[in-house]
């Protein structure tokens, strides 16, 4: 199960939400062997960010992954968020961060795998 954290400075409409929630539902399957089906998603919006000292609209972003994914699967992933989150939510690309964070161990459904 993969899960993503967005967090933005930007009140977010409704459609803009509904099509953050979508784009990252079929992006993550950029990753192999993660999809929609297994994504939980939490997206936390209006904020008080600052980024560089001032306060801007921007958004960082926090994905967890059960095990480690390829350098380049990852990059492809991290460069369509972006260029989605400018194009959808109007948050521009370079006030956008996005980390991975990899686990050896997940626990999902009771069970530690």
């Amino acid at each position: 199960m993969p899960y993503i954290s967005v967090t933005t400075s930007k009140e977010l409409t409704g459609v803009e939400r509904e099509s953050i929630r979508r784009e990252l539902g079929v992006l993550i399957s950029t990753i192999p062997g993660k999809s929609e089906s297994v994504l939980m998603l939490d997206i936390e919006d209006g904020h008080d960010m600052y980024f560089a000292g001032e306060r801007r609209v921007c958004a960082y972003l926090n994905v967890a992954l059960y095990t480690a994914a390829p350098f380049a699967a990852k990059s492809e992933f991290a460069g369509a968020v972006c260029e989605m989150l400018e194009q959808e939510a109007g948050i521009p690309i370079e006030n956008i961060y996005l980390t991975f964070s990899e686990y050896p161990n997940w626990c999902s459904g009771g069970s530690l795998k």
